[in-house]
Formats: structure tokens, sequence, C-alpha cells
């Protein structure tokens, strides 16, 4: 999901919560507009503001709301590693991940 998320905002130039979700949830097999405002609504972000950068923080917000939005809940992502797997996708640490020496 994260590599996914990743391309939309990085190559294809989707910006908004709109042009995103409109990617991953296309309307001729969704209610997008719902969809749209399910995420919008969990981030308390505009549909149509431009997110400035697409970070650990954002990134972990957004799958939350996917999963929220898709399966209901997200009493089964296990936090860690739903955060290490972003880390791993973004290509640095997440914040819970520690160096063992």
């Amino acid at each position: 999901m994260v590599l996914l998320l990743k391309r939309y905002y990085e190559k294809e130039n989707k910006k908004t919560i709109t042009e995103i979700i409109n990617a991953w949830a296309p309307p001729v097999e969704n209610n997008t507009r719902a969809y749209i405002d399910a995420v919008s609504n969990a981030l308390k972000i505009g549909p149509d503001q431009n997110l400035a950068t697409f970070n650990f923080e954002l990134c972990s917000e957004l799958v939350k709301a996917i999963a929220e939005h898709e399966n209901g809940t997200t009493l089964y992502l296990d936090p860690l590693s739903v955060q290490s797997g972003i880390g791993l996708a973004l290509e640095q640490s997440s914040p819970v991940t520690k160096t063992v020496k």
C-alpha cells in the first residue's frame, strides 16, 4: 500500500486526498466520494488541500484511514508491523525502530 501511495504522490503528482483516493479506489468500483470524505475527516485535512510532503506521519495516517474504510476497523493492524513496513517502504527508519548493536 505504501509503495503505491508513494508512487501516486511522487511519480504521478497526486498531491491531494481527492487525487490519491480517486486513483486508489476509482469511482467505477467504489463510492469514491464517501471514501475521500472518510479519509479527509480521519486526517483532518481538506480533500483538495495540497499535501506538502509525503512523510512517515502522513503515510501512517493514510494507511490507518484507508484500512479503517476498507475493513471498518484498524483492530487487526499491528502498529509495530505497520510502522516498520512504512519505514522500509519510505526507505527510512520508523520512529519506533531501534538499532541493535
